[in-house]
This record gives C-alpha cells, structure tokens and sequence, in this order.
C-alpha cells in the first residue's frame, strides 16, 4: 500500500510538472520522499523513469528523497540510488543529522544532495551548534554535494546559513505548505508580499546589479520583482538604495525603460536583473 501511496504521489507531481510545463510557466525541481517499502521494489528506477517518460518530462524536476534513517539501515539503497542515477534523477538524503547520521554513508553511497534535518537548524545561535552545521556544509560541498537547510523559521538562521554558503533554504521563514493553487501564485509571480525574506532578496539584487554590471544612463530608477509592483531606487554614492515600493502596473514603465533609456548593451543585464 505504501509503495503505491509512494507512485501516485509521484505521478501526480509528474503531471503538475508537465501541465505548468506545457502551459510556458515557470518550473522547478520539486521532489518525492521515496519510502523505505518502496526500496525493497525491484525495478523502481525503471519504473519511475516510464513514468516521466509518459509525462513528458526531465528527471531533473522530479528529485528523489531517501530518509537518513533509511538509508543506512538498507543495504539495498546503494543499488538503488545508482539505479536512479544511471536513469537521470538526482538523489537526495532527507532529514540528514535527526539521530542516524553516519559520515561514511555519504561516501559510501552518491547523495546530489543532503537536506539538514530542522533538529540541526535548531541549535543555530548556540557555538557548538554553529560549529556543527559550518563543518558539515564544508565536508558536504568538499564531497561535491549540495546542502539544502529544512525547517528555518527566523531571519537569524537565514543569515547564518548563507554567510556560511548553504546553498538552499527552505522553511516557514519563506512559507508554510501551500495548496496547488497558491504554489502557482507564487511560482509564477502574479502576487508579492514585502515580507522580510523578500526585503532580503531585493538587497541581494542590488548587490549583484552593482557588482556584476556597468551602470546605465537610467539608474536612478530600477524596476523589480513582479508585473504589479515597483521599487524605486536612487544613487547614493555609485551605490543603489531602496525608495519605496508601489502597488500599481509598471509594465508599460518596464518596457519603456528598457527601450528608451537604457543603452542597448546593458538590456540584457537589465531583463536578468528583473528576473
């Protein structure tokens, strides 16, 4: 019954992916916890790679998810991960640090991924706490593998963790579990809130604008975001600071920008910058 609760779940994310991928909309990898039952199936690989198949779309949007404790208590894993490998997918280890956690798994078998267990991030604040999660980011990505932080709730985490090069984070910080419809929403832009994580990434922009390019003739105003909002910025000492931000429809301001005032060569580097 698990294994089949494990494949429907997996065929419906499929279809989501292939629906939003069809319709032009923006998509990103989202990925199935895999249950231990389903492990001992043979030919699971096979079988989730027809099913992608069928859908129509890459194993990179689909990741899957092993739990910590199931894999180092199943001697079939290793196999299994490799299966999943030679088919395209990318295989992440979930809830790494909650109790089983053993350094050598990760040698042992080829995690794309580890995803810290919010146990971890709890101890964030606290020196040995900050230790703990700083050497095994560095271990992780010396091994060449990918960190992503679960369960982050406040501003003081999301700062550590990417102070010390985490390279994702997930968590009600950024926002609970959505239904399909909300997920859209956000997937596709069509409604922003200024919370603070967002106030974050605005800066992040403005770091990236003033390292990475050349500044335009327009530079006084920079348009960010989404369709319906606008944060105006001004130039402070060859620097970019935030104004304020509006509710109202800049599209027409976008392209206006964009064709008049801009110079040509600094277009492209202004379209990433809103993206």
């Amino acid at each position: 019954l698990i294994r089949t609760l494990d494949e429907y779940i997996f065929r419906n994310v499929c279809t989501l992916q292939a629906k939003w991928q069809n319709e032009k909309k923006k998509t990103i990898p989202i990925s199935i916890n895999l249950s231990r039952a389903s492990l001992y199936f043979k030919g699971i690989a096979e079988q989730y790679e027809r099913i992608v198949q069928i859908a129509g779309i890459k194993p990179e949007l689909v990741p899957i998810e092993i739990t910590e404790s199931a894999a180092v208590s199943n001697d079939r894993v290793k196999t299994v991960i490799e299966e999943f490998h030679e088919c395209g997918f990318s295989i992440h280890m979930d809830d790494f640090g909650s109790g089983y956690s053993s350094l050598a798994s990760l040698n042992l078998m080829h995690f794309d991924t580890i995803k810290l267990d919010k146990s971890l991030i709890d101890f964030i604040g606290e020196f040995g706490g900050n230790r703990l999660i700083e050497h095994t980011i560095s271990l992780a990505k010396e091994m060449g593998i990918q960190i992503t932080a679960e369960g982050v709730e406040n501003e003081t985490q999301v700062k550590f963790l990417k102070q010390i090069g985490c390279d994702s984070i997930q968590g009600y910080f950024y926002s609970k579990p959505v239904p399909v419809k909300d997920f859209e929403k956000i997937l596709n832009r069509t409604k922003f809130e200024l919370t603070e994580a967002k106030a974050d990434l605005i800066e992040e922009h403005m770091y990236d604008f003033n390292q990475s390019y050349y500044q335009a003739p327009m530079n006084s105003i920079i348009v960010n975001i989404s369709k319906n909002w606008i944060s105006e910025y001004t130039e402070i000492d060859g620097l970019l600071d935030l104004l304020e931000v509006k509710d109202r429809d800049y599209s027409k301001a976008i392209e206006a920008i964009i064709n008049c005032f801009l110079c040509r060569e600094c277009n492209e580097a202004f379209i990433r910058f809103l993206d």
